[in-house]
């Protein structure tokens, strides 16, 4: 069975042969019939072109462009003869002008489908686009169809938001009318195309409940209505609906789906995405890297297979940037808990920023959200550093250099993000469909799982980004000429330190020599040993005196803290000196008093002895007398 949109072709061709045109004289009721037959076949093309989008074949269909471009060129043939063009019948002209206002509808219908392919394909192709406008040419007419034209005005506009998420105030007003215009629609006509348009809305629900989370009002007819966006029926998509891995039973049945035979790569996403969000230990670190090695297994089998060296179709691509998106997303994802939980040094930050480039050079995917963490790591670094008293000037410049940088690839990641309108991860086709129950139809929507990124709010970021590289390296600057103001004062206070030590060695050696002098004028019955004597003590003096300079000086001219002094060498060596003088003085105190004592029992000694001897000489006097 071929595709949807070969069967809306081939039955183009099977009602509308170029032998449908009438040639004038048949009857009212032929024409009649004609007129139904297109009026059918409007709606007709309406519901097979929005199933052809909507289950996603312009991806898993190999021919679908060959179709579609076939598809185009019998639309622009003019089937009706100059005869009959020219035959002057009102009826012949009215049919005429409705056969050509179905071709030219489904021309245009056609030429809007051909856009959203090209749209689509940018999207997950990584080389970088020549081009930023693309134009298709569109017939010009007046149609009287109300079916048929809801395929490019509101078919198209809601699958182009499966790519480009209504961001804008005006994308989402847009979103807001079509489904203003499905709930006017959906009671009309046909069962098949009441079940369409019943989808169409589902999926319009689908977009406003991931762009909105809570409710908000809107003005219809002048009354104020709230909108819920939980409250809102999505009917069959409700199957994309997957909730976040909240629970460690949750990871478990997740980490079971990757360790089996033919995990979903859906499984690794959010397990990796719930470890970011709720592993706090950076020890934790190892089972982000089981399930990257675990998926990197897989994406290595993949990588060697021959649709993802050389694909040869879009489903092809798809996948293979499915893969290559996922990828990225686990490393992005580890890369992120490792700058929050282990706190890296610059050294560490590149070296993991380098592996993180290496896979996006290998996979063609610039994404920027491991920029964007590179440079929140960074910042904290150089923050930190700052804020030291004494910090290296040329480490500090090497992290302001690598900041610079990582800003430089964060804007041209950014940009590339942008212009490919790129989410965090993409699932490969077969996991991004679901059939409902009756299989009549299947849904298919490429970015079901992933988060809208807000491009305006990414650019703001940027700004930021270099807002602060400014102001950090404001900062550094100021910490260096405060460093060297400090350096300056310090050695302000070092040169006055030594020129108080230069005046005290001064004033000991003028009072050692005024000392000396002194010694030797008063003292000139002392012989040499006593006056030699006499000026080593006096010196000794002088050395205790300068010793306690130097001792003190450091809590009494340079201020420094007591617990900070009490570390110090000239502390402990001060205390030893203090112990050594105590020491000797002891023992010269000693030794001085034991020789006095007996200095002075010999001076009484000699005295008695003197005193005896001259009382026995004038004891002899008297006697001779």
């Amino acid at each position: 069975m071929g595709s949807i949109l070969e069967q809306c072709y081939n039955q183009f061709i099977e009602e509308f042969p170029e032998s449908w045109l009438p040639n004038g004289s048949e009857e009212e009721v032929v024409f009649f019939n004609k007129n139904t037959q297109i009026d059918s076949f409007f709606e007709t093309c309406f519901i097979l072109l929005s199933k052809s989008i909507i289950c996603g074949e312009y991806i898993n269909v190999p021919n679908f462009l060959d179709v579609l471009n076939n598809f185009l060129e019998k639309t622009t043939v003019e089937y009706a003869p100059p005869s009959l063009s020219e035959s002057g019948s009102e009826k012949v002209d009215k049919l005429l002008s409705r056969y050509r206002d179905l071709n030219y509808s489904i021309y245009n219908a056609l030429q809007h489908y051909n856009y959203f392919v090209t749209v689509s394909k940018n999207k997950f192709s990584t080389e970088e686009n020549k081009y930023r406008y693309g134009f298709y040419k569109l017939k010009s007419i007046k149609s009287t169809d109300k079916i048929l034209k809801l395929f490019p005005e509101i078919t198209i506009p809601l699958c182009l938001f499966d790519y480009r998420f209504p961001i804008g105030e005006d994308e989402f007003h847009k979103l807001l009318l079509s489904r203003n215009r499905l709930m006017e629609y959906i009671s009309e006509g046909s069962s098949e195309r009441r079940t369409v348009l019943a989808i169409l809305l589902h999926k319009c629900h689908f977009i406003i409940c991931k762009i909105k989370e809570t409710p908000f009002y809107i003005n219809f007819e002048s009354n104020t209505v709230c909108i819920n966006p939980k409250e809102l029926e999505i009917g069959y998509y409700d199957g994309f609906v997957t909730k976040e891995c909240d629970s460690e039973l949750k990871a478990n049945e997740l980490l079971n789906n990757i360790n089996g035979a033919n995990p979903e790569l859906k499984s690794f996403v959010l397990l990796m995405k719930y470890y970011k969000q709720n592993l706090t230990d950076k020890s934790d670190i190892v089972k982000m890297d089981f399930v990257l090695n675990k998926y990197s297994d897989i994406y290595q089998i993949k990588r060697n297979s021959q649709e993802f060296i050389n694909p040869s179709n879009s489903i092809e691509e798809y996948n293979k940037f499915s893969l290559n998106s996922i990828l990225n997303f686990l490393h992005n994802c580890r890369f992120s808990f490792y700058t929050q939980k282990c706190n890296p040094n610059l050294k560490q930050i590149k070296e993991e920023l380098r592996h993180i480039e290496n896979i996006q050079a290998k996979t063609g995917v610039k994404n920027f959200h491991p920029y964007e963490k590179a440079i929140e790591a960074i910042t904290k670094c150089i923050e930190l550093h700052i804020e030291q008293e004494d910090f290296d000037n040329r480490l500090i410049e090497d992290k302001l250099e690598e900041l610079n940088r990582v800003i430089v690839l964060y804007e041209e990641s950014y940009e590339w993000s942008r212009s490919h309108q790129f989410f965090p991860f993409q699932l490969p086709f077969e996991e991004s469909m679901y059939g409902v129950s009756d299989e009549s139809i299947k849904l298919f929507v490429p970015s079901a799982y992933a988060r809208y990124i807000n491009y305006n709010i990414l650019k703001e970021r940027l700004e930021q980004f270099n807002r602060t590289k400014e102001y950090l390296r404001f900062r550094c600057d100021l910490s260096m000429e405060r460093k060297e103001i400090t350096q300056i004062k310090d050695d302000i206070k070092t040169s006055d330190k030594k020129a108080y030590d230069l005046i005290a060695i001064f004033t000991a050696a003028i009072t050692f020599l005024f000392g000396i002098v002194n010694i030797f004028i008063n003292n000139t019955m002392l012989d040499l040993y006593q006056l030699i004597a006499n000026t080593i003590g006096f010196g000794i003096l002088l050395l205790l005196f300068a010793s306690l300079y130097l001792f003190i000086s450091p809590l009494l001219i340079q201020r420094i803290n007591w617990w900070q002094y009490f570390k110090t060498g000239r502390f402990i060596a001060g205390i030893i000196l203090i112990v050594m003088y105590a020491i000797l003085a002891f023992t010269l105190s000693s030794v001085s008093r034991s020789v006095i004592d007996k200095i002075g029992k010999t001076e009484s000694i000699t005295k008695d002895s003197l005193y005896n001897k001259e009382k026995l000489e004038i004891q002899q006097i008297k006697a001779a007398q």
